[in-house]
């Protein structure tokens, strides 16, 4: 699968960091009302380090933790999920992932905050 393949490459800010925390996991990328570039195929990457954090999935978002307005973490039909909403408004990505509340807990801890977290 392509997205696989494009997922897996690295930004040269990643090279030679050992990430914090890193999953692989399925993903949808939010437009407005409209959801675009996703499958709950766990092809998307996130990987946390000290002063950012990477997703990927066909294109590769780097983005630092000031700029994250908002994590919400919730259950919605059966399934983990946190959504990352970003200051500008096209970044705003739904990741369905197999430990959604470590990964919550970890942008909090870079003090972002997060909603709906136990």
């Amino acid at each position: 699968m392509l997205f696989a393949l494009l997922s897996q490459r690295k930004l040269q800010s990643e090279q030679g960091l050992a990430p914090l925390y890193e999953a692989w996991c399925g993903g949808f990328r939010k437009f407005g009302f409209t959801i675009t570039a996703g499958t709950a195929v766990p092809v998307w990457r996130i990987s946390l380090y000290d002063e950012f954090f990477v997703i990927a999935a066909v294109s590769t978002m780097l983005t630092y933790y000031p700029d994250v307005v908002n994590i919400e973490y919730q259950r919605k039909f059966g399934l983990n999920r946190i959504e990352i909403q970003g200051r500008k408004p096209e970044f705003y990505v739904i990741l369905y992932l197999r430990s959604p509340k470590r990964l919550a807990e970890l942008f909090r801890s870079k003090g972002v905050p997060v909603v709906g977290l136990p």
